[in-house]
C-alpha cells in the first residue's frame, strides 16, 4: 500500500472530524459512507480538496466521500491506518451503549429522520456485499454469451462447476446478508452465521420443499425455502441483536460467553421459523405485488419514473432504497425489471458527458470528461455527475430525459435482469431473454442521444468560462 494512499485515508479522517468522531464506515461501489457521532465536526471544504475525492454528500443519515472507482482501496488504507474498522464490538461493550449508529430510537423522529435511518441501514448491510454480488452477476452474465454462442453446454460439466461459482453468492445470499446485517446491528456475525445457516438446512430445506407440515414446541408449521431471501434473515438478526443485549445485561460474565450465543440461537431459530420469516415472507410478496402491480397499470408511467429518478437517487445515495427490491425481485420471479429500467439513465449520463467531451476547447475539462465517460459506461456514473453533467447542469437535464424515455421503453419491451449486477457495459449479458434486442438499442439510443443532444445544445465552453468568473 502506497505512502500516498495512506496520506489520503489520514486525510479523509480528519476530514471528517477524526476517528473518535466515526461511529460507522462501509463502502459501496464509488463511496466512503460514514455514520458520524456529530456531522459538525466534520470539514466538507477541506474533504472536497483532497486530491482523489470527487465530492462530498450528506444524505440519508450517512457523510458520504465519493471517490470512484479506487474507492475499496481508500477503504482499505482507512481500516490499515485507523482502528474504525475493526470487527464488530463484542455485544457486552455494544450493550452499554445508547443505541446502535443508524438505528437509535424512532420515538421524536420527523419523517427525514426516519428516511435517513433506512437508507443508512439499508446501505450499511447491503454496501459490504456489493463486490461479491458483481462477481456472480457478471459471471453467470458471461456464461448466458457463452451459452449462447454454442460455447458451454448446459449439461456439461463445466457448466454445473461455472453455475455453482456464479450462483452460490445469491443461494446463500441469507449468509451473507447475516453477517452485514450483524455489523449493522452490532451483534455477533458468526452467531448470525448460525441461525442463517439453520434456515437453509438440508432437513428444513427438504421439508420446504415437499410442502410436508411438522411441528415445532407444539405448532404445526409448514417451513419455508429461505435460499435467496432478503428480508427474512435480516429481521431475524435485528431480533436477535436485542436478545443478545438483553442477554449480555442480564448473564454474569462466567457464563456470558457460551449462554449468551445458545439463548439467541435457540430462541431466534425457532422464532423465525414460526413467526418472523412467514411475516417476512408475506412482506417480500407484498413489496413484489405492488412492483407488479405498478408495471402492470401502466408500465410506460413507471418506466419512466425509476429511470428518471435513478441518477436524481444516486446524487444523494439513496438509489440504495431500491436494491432490497432488485434482490426481492430476483428472489420472487427469478428475474428483475427495475434494473433494466434504469440502465438507459445511466448510459445516458456518461452519454451527456462524452458529448461535453467532444464539445470542450478545454485541455483540462477535456481530460476530466473523458475519464467520467469511460468509468460512466461501465456503470460508475458519480465522476459524470459530479465532475461535469451537474456542474453544467443542462448535461444532467439531458441526460434525465433521456433516461425518462429509455426507461419507459425498455419496461415495455419487458426486458429484465436474471442476476444481481451492476448495470454497465460489461454487465449488459445478464438482460439477455425477452426485450433484449430493444433494450440493448434503446441503451445505445439514450447514450449517444444524450451526447448528441449535450453536444448540439447541452454545453459550450462559455458555461466554463462564466464559472471561473464565479
Amino acid at each position: 500500500m502506497s505512502n500516498d494512499l495512506k496520506d489520503m485515508a489520514r486525510s479523509i479522517v480528519a476530514g471528517v472530524g477524526g476517528e473518535a468522531n466515526v461511529s460507522a464506515l462501509v463502502h459501496c461501489a464509488t463511496r466512503l459512507r460514514f455514520t458520524l457521532k456529530d456531522e459538525a465536526k466534520a470539514d466538507k471544504a477541506a474533504l472536497q480538496a483532497i486530491k482523489g475525492v470527487v465530492a462530498v454528500v450528506q444524505s440519508g443519515g450517512q457523510y458520504q466521500v465519493v471517490i470512484g472507482n479506487t474507492v475499496p482501496d481508500v477503504f482499505d488504507a482507512i481500516s490499515n491506518v485507523t482502528c474504525i474498522n475493526a470487527d464488530t464490538k463484542p455485544a457486552q461493550v455494544a450493550a452499554t451503549e445508547a443505541a446502535v449508529p443508524g438505528e437509535k430510537a424512532a420515538v421524536g423522529k420527523t419523517p427525514k429522520q426516519l428516511l435517513d435511518m433506512a437508507i443508512a441501514t439499508i446501505s450499511g448491510i447491503f454496501a459490504p456485499m456489493l463486490t461479491a454480488l458483481c462477481g456472480g452477476g457478471m459471471l453467470k452474465g458471461l456464461m448466458m454469451v457463452l451459452m449462447a454462442a454454442g460455447w458451454l453446454d448446459s449439461a456439461s460439466g463445466t457448466h454445473a462447476v461455472l453455475n455453482a461459482a456464479s450462483d452460490s453468492v445469491f443461494y446463500f445470499l441469507p449468509m451473507i446478508l447475516a453477517v452485514t446485517s450483524a455489523r449493522r446491528f452490532e451483534a455477533s456475525p458468526y452467531v448470525a452465521m448460525v441461525i442463517a445457516g439453520a434456515l437453509i438446512y438440508p432437513d428444513i430445506l427438504a421439508l420446504a420443499k415437499a410442502g410436508t407440515a411438522t411441528t415445532l414446541l407444539g405448532i404445526t408449521f409448514v417451513p419455508i425455502n429461505y435460499t435467496s431471501t432478503v428480508i427474512p434473515i435480516i429481521l431475524a438478526v435485528y431480533a436477535m441483536s436485542k436478545l443478545e443485549k438483553f442477554s449480555v445485561g442480564v448473564l454474569h460474565s462466567s457464563v456470558r460467553p457460551f449462554l449468551s450465543p445458545m439463548i439467541s440461537i435457540g430462541v431466534v431459530v425457532p422464532a423465525t421459523l414460526l413467526i418472523i420469516g412467514p411475516a417476512a415472507t408475506m412482506l417480500s410478496g407484498a413489496f413484489a405485488s405492488t412492483y407488479t402491480w405498478m408495471f402492470g397499470v401502466n408500465p410506460i408511467l413507471a418506466g419512466a419514473v425509476f429511470g428518471g429518478l435513478w441518477q436524481i437517487l444516486v446524487i444523494f445515495g439513496l438509489h440504495w432504497g431500491l436494491v432490497p427490491v432488485m434482490l426481492n425481485n430476483l428472489s420472487v420471479f427469478k428475474q428483475d425489471g427495475l434494473a433494466a429500467s434504469v440502465t438507459p439513465a445511466i448510459f445516458a449520463q456518461a452519454g451527456a458527458a462524452l458529448g461535453v467531451f467532444l464539445k470542450t476547447k478545454d485541455p483540462q475539462m477535456k481530460a476530466i470528461a473523458a475519464a467520467a465517460a469511460a468509468s460512466g459506461i461501465f456503470g460508475i456514473t458519480e465522476p459524470a455527475i459530479y465532475g461535469v453533467n451537474l456542474r453544467f447542469k443542462r448535461p444532467f437535464v439531458i441526460g434525465v430525459i433521456a433516461g425518462v424515455l429509455g426507461g419507459a421503453v425498455v419496461a415495455v419491451a419487458g426486458a429484465a435482469s436474471h442476476a444481481m449486477a451492476p448495470p454497465g457495459l460489461l454487465t449488459l449479458p445478464v438482460f439477455m431473454g425477452d426485450g433484449f434486442v430493444t433494450f440493448l438499442i434503446t441503451v445505445a439510443v439514450a447514450y449517444f442521444g444524450a451526447a448528441i443532444a449535450t453536444y448540439l445544445f447541452g454545453y459550450n465552453d462559455g458555461m466554463l468560462e462564466a464559472e471561473k468568473k464565479v
